[in-house]
């Protein structure tokens, strides 16, 4: 009878260790996926830029911070920049 309660509370253990790590591993994918989002605006408006057929929007990417009820809000305007000639 021992035995069955010590393997129970090794299963338990491992149960809680695996779902601690999925987690972990859920909150990484859901802040990967935000990072994809802010990259691929970036990249449509800079390739707007270099096909020249759009004007400049400007981008407004909220993240969430480690502390919570806190959102922080970056507003991106992408300008062009005359380049200097090398003579």
């Amino acid at each position: 009878m021992n035995t069955d309660s010590n393997q129970q509370q090794i299963y338990s253990a491992a149960f809680a260790e695996a779902s601690s790590e999925l987690e972990q591993i859920s909150v990484e994918i859901e802040e990967l996926s935000r990072r994809r989002s802010r990259v691929e605006k970036a990249v449509a408006i800079l390739k707007g830029q270099v096909d020249g057929s759009r004007s400049t929007p400007i981008v407004i990417v909220w993240r969430k911070d480690k502390r919570p009820n806190l959102a922080v809000e970056t507003r991106v305007r992408f300008v062009g920049m005359a380049t200097k000639r090398a003579n």
